[in-house]
């Protein structure tokens, strides 16, 4: 009973139609940010907005070309989940309805595909926007950087005639001082003597300012050099951006996939298996039942004469 049972139960579940898995899948756009490319749009927020707008969008749409509202029906129920940069599309259907589901899932990433083109063009705007704010930053910095070298070479000359100057008084003073016991006229003598002591004071100051200007100067060298090539790494890596900055596209069409047979049919056989199993149970019991009746006795009382005789007979 048991195999009889579970060889008719096989039979139609070999009759059952067999399942197909579509499948395709949407690339989201990127762009290289760092050493990494990033989605300029987070994959799980374009899967929950397929599952909560687009698909109604593209089964409006395939309605309006013509589609039987049940084959929508029966492959409306897309699985969507987010994988990395990708978004995935798929169903399970039956052969009949392949089509449909590829022509369904087509639709519904050329709607996120158009809906996602403003946003990589904005992206692209906003990087090239800021690329040509670095570009006119780098500029002005540079003009700054070729005065400032100007005005440090200047000050450096002004510094050097101003060492000479003081050089040339300190030996004209040294002279003065040694000539002063020899002259007769001292009071002239320390006149000069205090001429140049001031104007030796006079040039230790200016070369004092001076000082101070070339360390002003020089750090303001450091800095405007450390701001340009900030601004020439960021031009650099927006260009970086800008070159790397990829569109939404289709990763993979739409594709037809047979589903394994063991993962429809092995329930199956599985719930085959334990229908028969209680069906064979159930008519041991059935019968050891109706063995035990009292119908069953007296019907075996009445037949045992005529079968006592069938026994002498052949004996």
């Amino acid at each position: 009973m048991f195999i009889f049972c579970f060889l008719l139960t096989s039979i139609l579940i070999f009759q059952i139609p067999r399942k197909y898995e579509v499948r395709s899948s949407l690339e989201v756009a990127s762009s290289l940010v760092g050493d990494r490319l990033e989605p300029v749009e987070a994959p799980p927020q374009i899967a929950k907005l397929i599952a909560d707008l687009y698909r109604s969008q593209s089964a409006i749409e395939l309605q309006q070309r013509g589609v039987a509202i049940s084959s929508l029906a029966a492959v409306g129920d897309v699985k969507v989940e987010a994988s990395g940069r990708n978004v995935i599309l798929t169903n399970q259907i039956s052969e009949a309805h392949a089509g449909v589901a590829k022509d369904f899932q087509s639709a519904i990433i050329d709607q996120a595909i158009k809906v996602g083109a403003p946003l990589v063009e904005n992206v692209r705007l906003a990087i090239l926007a800021r690329v040509d704010a670095v570009t006119g930053n780098a500029g002005i910095l540079s003009d700054r950087l070729e005065k400032l070298r100007a005005e440090a070479n200047q000050t450096n000359r002004r510094q050097e005639g101003l060492n000479e100057l003081l050089a040339s008084l300190q030996n004209d003073y040294s002279d003065k001082i040694k000539r002063l016991t020899h002259q007769q006229d001292s009071q002239n003598a320390l006149e000069d003597l205090r001429e140049i002591r001031e104007r030796i004071s006079n040039q230790q100051a200016h070369s004092r300012e001076l000082s101070v200007d070339r360390a002003r100067i020089g750090h303001e060298l450091l800095e405007t050099q450390r701001l340009l090539e900030e601004q020439f790494r960021l031009q650099r890596s927006g260009k970086r951006e800008l070159s790397t900055l990829s569109n939404f596209r289709v990763a993979l069409s739409p594709s037809i996939l047979p589903v394994p047979i063991a993962n429809q049919s092995l329930p199956l056989f599985a719930t085959a298996a334990i229908f028969s199993f209680l069906m064979a149970f159930g008519t041991i019991v059935a019968l050891q039942k109706f063995q035990t009746s009292s119908f069953w006795r007296e019907a075996s009382s009445a037949l045992r004469p005529e079968f006592d005789q069938l026994k002498i007979k052949a004996g």
